[in-house]
């Protein structure tokens, strides 16, 4: 079936790009785990304490360090591959009766339209969402065949999937307190929770507990009640990042005003629960504040619930023929994402291994653009850390390098001289990409008089102090800071 290939060319494409990912942002922090406690992971619990009060309650960040830090680099792609493929799967499984066709429909869509940018290049984020997502569908595929009487567990299993229902509540309260509230709407609307029984009750109870737990850190609240700013509005938010929500949401109002009692029978249906999990995730979207994985989850229910909504009893040859080009095209932009992280991912590692071998923190390379990779890649690949990458070039300087400032500069930049390269006024002077040093700093981001927006780094060119400039770099969802 087209739909398990799917789900298999999926781990291939992500063992293949794990292999040639370069760590950046929180990847970076949580390998550094022995810069915290020098590597003991008996004070691992301490660790996971702490992470709870000060940052947050996810069990997809306690992840991070036993993945980044303890475990082989093969062992960690892999697990991630097989992951990601998971989460197709069960994404297929858990919509319903659609049948093959609709299940290629699904994973093809998640393949092209989610936002992948951050989700494939960045374990931690993979893990705060991919796998997030596949241990929360994973989870309501078995609540579902428990419920359909399918599966009759023995104690030791049981308990086992119990366990595995409190973590899967705990990877990510967007997603399960959203899923949670899907659940508490299915068996309490026709007083289903009366009828189900005793192992039904335990196994969604303990999901339930891990959302809770999730949702109770003190590091969460601590961070809603932080003056933080959004990315951009609420509206365009969830018009960016929520937009299958949003389609969702005008589909259950137009259900309510001229189909209300087929709405009805829909939400005492499985649909229900993915229904009211868009809905409900897509609030904690629009309070995060940050376009792309925030509704990650909500994107998720809500293109699972449409196909399950629209999905015709028969399917035409017209609609066999529209799912085989979307399934061709998916596979034809990972297939090319794949091959260009693979060759980003070479210089991203270069990169790395000459700020490490800089006495100084500088040293000279160049690199692809983030822009500068073809269209068909959806601008998803990752490169080198670039000057403009503000926080992986901090976690580079404080925690591998300290007191050596991450500063790439042009390969061709090492053979010239320090007067040659020089400005003296860079807002008069219309400046050149790859040739622009001052003796004295400017503002760290600043606008030329062409009305564009630069990036200046500090630099240790040939025994001189310097800044050197160069075009900001904006990756998806980055936004510029106020005032630009």
């Amino acid at each position: 079936m087209l739909w398990i290939g799917l789900c298999v060319a999926a781990f291939v494409w992500f063992l293949l790009q794990g292999l040639c990912i370069g760590d950046m942002g929180d990847d970076l922090s949580y390998g550094a785990y022995h810069n915290y406690y020098g590597g003991n992971i008996l004070y691992y619990p301490r660790w996971v304490v702490r992470h709870w009060a000060i940052n947050n309650g996810r069990a997809a960040n306690y992840l991070a360090p036993l993945m980044l830090h303890f475990a082989p680099r093969w062992l960690m792609v892999a697990a991630n591959a097989l992951v990601a493929s998971l989460y197709f799967y069960f994404a297929a499984r858990c919509i319903g009766k659609v049948g093959a066709w609709g299940r290629t429909l699904a994973i093809s869509l998640l393949l092209l339209t989610m936002a992948w940018w951050d989700s494939s290049t960045v374990f931690d984020v993979s893990f705060n969402y991919v796998w997030a997502s596949a241990f929360g569908l994973g989870f309501l595929y078995i609540l579902l065949r428990l419920n359909s009487g399918a599966v009759h567990w023995r104690k030791p299993v049981f308990i086992m999937a119990c366990a595995f229902a409190f973590v899967a509540g705990q990877m990510h309260e967007a997603m399960s307190v959203a899923l949670s509230a899907g659940i508490i709407v299915y068996y309490f609307i026709g007083d289903r929770w009366k009828a189900a029984g005793k192992m039904i009750k335990i196994y969604a109870g303990c999901f339930l507990a891990g959302a809770l737990l999730c949702l109770g850190s003190v590091g969460t609240w601590r961070r809603v009640a932080a003056d933080k700013a959004a990315d951009d509005s609420v509206g365009m938010i969830l018009l960016k990042s929520d937009f299958y929500a949003l389609i969702l949401l005008i589909v259950i109002v137009a259900y309510a005003l001229f189909r209300r009692r087929e709405l009805v029978d829909k939400m005492k249906s499985a649909w229900g629960i993915l229904a009211v999990a868009a809905m409900a995730s897509m609030c904690f979207s629009a309070v995060g504040g940050i376009v792309g994985r925030s509704g990650w989850f909500a994107q998720t229910f809500a293109l699972m619930a449409l196909i399950g909504c629209f999905w015709p009893a028969t399917v035409s040859k017209a609609m066999k023929a529209g799912v085989c080009a979307i399934s061709a095209l998916s596979i034809l932009c990972w297939t090319a994402m794949t091959y260009e992280q693979m060759r980003l991912g070479a210089e991203a590692k270069e990169a790395a291994e000459r700020y490490l071998q800089s006495t100084t923190g500088t040293f000279y390379m160049d690199h692809t653009p983030f822009d500068g990779a073809g269209w068909w890649t959806l601008m998803r690949p990752r490169g080198a850390v670039s000057n403009s990458n503000h926080y992986s070039r901090y976690l580079y300087e404080q925690m591998y390098r300290p007191g050596r400032p991450y500063a790439m500069l042009p390969a061709a930049d090492e053979k010239l001289s320090a007067d040659s390269l020089l400005r003296t006024n860079a807002y008069a002077i219309a400046p050149r990409a790859q040739q622009l040093m001052l003796e004295k700093p400017y503002h760290g981001i600043w606008r030329d008089s062409l009305g564009e927006v630069w990036v200046e780094v500090e630099a240790t060119h040939r025994g001189s102090r310097l800044y050197y400039s160069e075009r900001m770099e904006l990756l998806p969802g980055d936004r510029l800071p106020r005032g630009f």
